[in-house]
């Protein structure tokens, strides 16, 4: 599939689903689908402060830029962040699935569509059921850590299919991890990425770089 084909995709999924959080973002903080750090996010935000462990400091770069932002409170910036970056992942997903689609279409059954065609529509329609599952939506709509982690552990994953380059990744990865720690265990994706993509050297280089972050 061609690489605007598959950004079209993510795009357009990434935009419908915008417009839908943005519908139903809360209006400032909320205790509402698990919110209860947002008032400590915040604060941390707008104080240049460290919220509860472990600090998500990329949590907090980020959201220093939105905080900037002249509309609305401090937690309504915030939750737009949150639905800015919900969106994204889910757009990044659509264009990784895409991608994998295309690169098995060899082994799917003759369609009435061309095979670029369907897979646009298929990774179309797997950004928006991703961004539409109860959960991921229910983390777009408020303060919290978790579309910020979602958004990082796509570009992961999206890199890795693409064999981005091994700094790319690897920043990508350590953003991640400063947005919530979990993303860690990604760190097995970027190493077999860079081992097939650039060979056993840059691999050895990166796992030792992983190991002393």
């Amino acid at each position: 599939m061609a690489p605007r084909r598959l950004g079209l995709a993510g795009a357009g999924a990434a935009l419908v689903l915008l417009v839908v959080y943005l519908a139903t973002m809360a209006p400032s903080l909320s205790w509402a689908h698990d919110g209860a750090d947002g008032g400590d996010l915040a604060t941390a935000v707008a104080s240049g402060g460290i919220p509860h462990p472990p600090g998500f400091p990329a949590y907090l770069l980020l959201g220093s830029l939105f905080v900037r932002l002249p509309w609305g409170d401090v937690a309504w910036r915030l939750n737009l962040m949150s639905a800015v970056l919900a969106a994204g992942a889910a757009g990044l997903v659509a264009i990784a699935a895409g991608k994998v689609m295309a690169s098995v279409d060899d082994s799917l059954p003759p369609g009435g569509r061309s095979p670029a065609l369907r897979n646009s529509i298929s990774a179309f329609c797997t950004g928006l059921c991703l961004g539409l599952a109860p959960l991921v939506w229910s983390q777009a709509l408020i303060a919290e850590v978790y579309s910020a982690a979602a958004f990082f552990a796509a570009l992961v994953v999206l890199l890795a299919l693409l064999r981005g380059p091994a700094w790319a990744l690897g920043l990508a990865l350590g953003l991640g991890a400063g947005a919530h720690p979990t993303l860690v265990f990604l760190a097995p994706v970027v190493v077999w990425a860079v081992w097939v993509g650039t060979g056993r050297e840059r691999a050895t280089r990166l796992v030792g770089a992983l190991t002393m972050t």
